[in-house]
């Protein structure tokens, strides 16, 4: 249970493709963060085309996992996993369609992320998108090293961050 959560940092991403939280201390217990984004497609649907990903330390290998479900309007699209990746897939978030006003919230969980173990995230996630529908996700992740965590990237494949966007990273030190 936490005792106190503290805000670390916050950004706010915008015409780049990527946000990185750097030099985070080993003094708390785990780290929150919260995000309220959307990507520059401009295309009908954001389920293919507008992915989050999440590394650490500037790892760029093939050092991560992850599963997790989703369900899109009223249909469960069921569960993607994947071993062996080159970071985290938090999926779909909104796109910049002109009819779309909605925006994509998520919540990431890192547990223990200074500890000397591998580490574990879960995520959940969600958006509405006008006419295009709406989505929900939660998920399991890892990272393979035993690293402590001290950099968090987030990243859009193959569009960038559009005016707006948002995430904070908050520390939590348990009681």
């Amino acid at each position: 249970m936490a005792g106190v959560v503290t805000k670390i940092a916050t950004g706010t991403p915008s015409g780049v493709y990527d946000l990185t939280f750097a030099g985070i201390s080993g003094s708390y217990d785990d780290l929150l963060i919260i995000g309220s984004i959307k990507g520059s497609h401009t295309g009908g649907s954001a389920f293919s085309n507008c992915t989050l990903t999440m590394r650490f330390n500037g790892d760029t290998g093939a050092n991560y996992f992850y599963l997790y479900q989703q369900a899109i309007d009223s249909a469960t699209k069921g569960s993607v996993q994947a071993t062996g990746t080159t970071g985290m897939i938090l999926p779909i978030i909104p796109t910049s369609t002109s009819s779309n006003t909605g925006w994509g919230q998520f919540r990431v969980f890192i547990p223990g992320y200074a500890s000397a173990a591998a580490k574990r995230v879960s995520h959940l996630g969600g958006y509405g998108q006008g006419s295009y529908g709406s989505a929900t996700t939660r998920g399991n992740h890892g990272w393979t090293s035993t690293a402590a965590i001290t950099d968090i990237q987030f990243y859009l494949a193959w569009y960038n961050f559009v005016a707006g966007s948002t995430m904070t990273l908050y520390g939590i030190t348990n009681a």
